[in-house]
């Protein structure tokens, strides 16, 4: 079984890292009926100017294989569209693919033009990464109406795709998400102490920490307030915020807010870390924060939070809810100052009660890492779509 998966953008954002890690999984792996499947990514030819394909990058480093010659825009242009639906018709035939996957809105935009005008006839399957109310426009109805098959990871976006547009119980995949499956290998490693000292955060102090993009719509008044709170009733508590700002909103989101608050010598930014780095700054945590989902609709780094073995602590804004379950793989809470600061307090100071939180929602984690659902349920939904071509 080959098939092909299109993904257009170029960025390291939004779906890109669940969708690289589904391929990732798919390839290679075994089919029920003999031999493998092989999978390849049409990565996105346009590039803005002055920067890198980290897309591309990031497929190459995971080992998928790539393949050229689409321009795939991530906001539609009629010309490159076109020519890149014609294009995939040709390169389909020319490859012998037996299958197309879709990523992203402009991708499965593509396919389906490929599949309705042009002739190719594959089926389609769409990733719908998305948390939020589907638009159910032309653009929606042109697209999945010539889908075959239908894969979410959350349920009530599932059924309403669904009903919509008519996909059989056969051809729809719930399946959790996928994590990097190489990060269990850093969950253990005890690394905390050193990354307090390099940071001249004390060994007893009470370290909440939170992984996210400094932008304005994250809501940081909220946690600044929050960790007000935690200030007023615990002292030494720090607050460790792992992420990079956007250009020109550091001064005005973090630094004269904390400063006016005398909060800014408690708050520390290490910025945007990687690997063993990030692995070791989750290790100091005693407590991982989580306000709104960003970029990536699968909140990555609250799960990989939960697989570090982090009492995790989040909104119950978006999908977060269905990420966490209050009282058993973490605490879910409304999102203002108090809700959240009194739950931080009170796992902060039941370390029994928290700990079996983490360990629950490290459970969890850990069979996302593994991936071994995400694989069969996606291989079961490519033989029903293929089947029913068949018949």
């Amino acid at each position: 079984m080959r098939v092909l998966h299109l993904l257009a953008n170029h960025k390291w954002t939004g779906a890109a890292e669940p969708a690289l890690q589904v391929l990732r999984r798919l390839h290679g792996s075994p089919l029920p009926s003999g031999g493998a499947c092989e999978v390849r990514l049409a990565v996105a030819g346009f590039v803005h100017a002055g920067m890198e394909h980290a897309v591309r990058e990031r497929a190459e480093s995971l080992g998928i294989p790539t393949l050229e010659g689409l321009s795939l825009r991530k906001h539609v242009r009629p010309v490159s569209l076109v020519s890149d639906a014609y294009r995939l018709r040709e390169l389909a035939e020319e490859e012998g693919f037996d299958l197309l996957h879709c990523h992203l809105p402009a991708d499965h935009l593509t396919a389906a033009l490929a599949v309705s005008a042009f002739g190719l006839r594959l089926p389609i399957v769409r990733s719908d990464w998305e948390i939020r109310p589907p638009s159910f426009g032309p653009r929606n109805h042109f697209s999945f109406e010539v889908t075959a098959g239908l894969h979410c990871w959350l349920e009530e976006r599932a059924r309403v795709l669904e009903r919509r547009f008519s996909f059989p119980p056969a051809r729809v995949a719930v399946l959790p998400p996928p994590l990097d499956p190489t990060l269990p290998s850093l969950a253990g490693r005890p690394e905390g102490g050193a990354f307090r000292e390099r940071f001249g955060i004390p060994p007893e102090a009470p370290l909440l920490g939170i992984t996210a993009r400094i932008q304005r719509r994250r809501r940081w008044p909220l946690l600044f307030e929050a960790f007000a709170r935690i200030r007023e009733r615990l002292e030494g508590a720090r607050l460790c915020v792992l992420g990079r700002p956007d250009e020109g909103v550091f001064e005005e989101l973090c630094r004269r807010p904390l400063a006016a608050a005398g909060l800014l010598p408690y708050v520390h930014f290490p910025g945007y870390l990687r690997g063993a780095d990030y692995a070791a700054a989750l290790r100091a945590f005693d407590l991982f924060l989580f306000l709104v989902p960003g970029s990536d609709p699968t909140c990555r780094a609250l799960r990989e939070a939960m697989l570090f073995g982090l009492p995790v602590l989040c909104t119950d804004a978006g999908s977060l809810p269905a990420l966490v379950e209050d009282g058993r793989t973490g605490r879910v809470v409304p999102p203002s100052p108090e809700a959240l600061a009194g739950a931080a307090l009170d796992l902060l100071a039941d370390s029994a009660r928290a700990r079996l939180l983490a360990e629950e929602g490290a459970r969890l984690a850990r069979a996302q890492a593994k991936g071994g659902d995400l694989v069969r349920g996606l291989l079961r939904l490519y033989r029903a779509v293929l089947e029913e071509r068949g018949s």
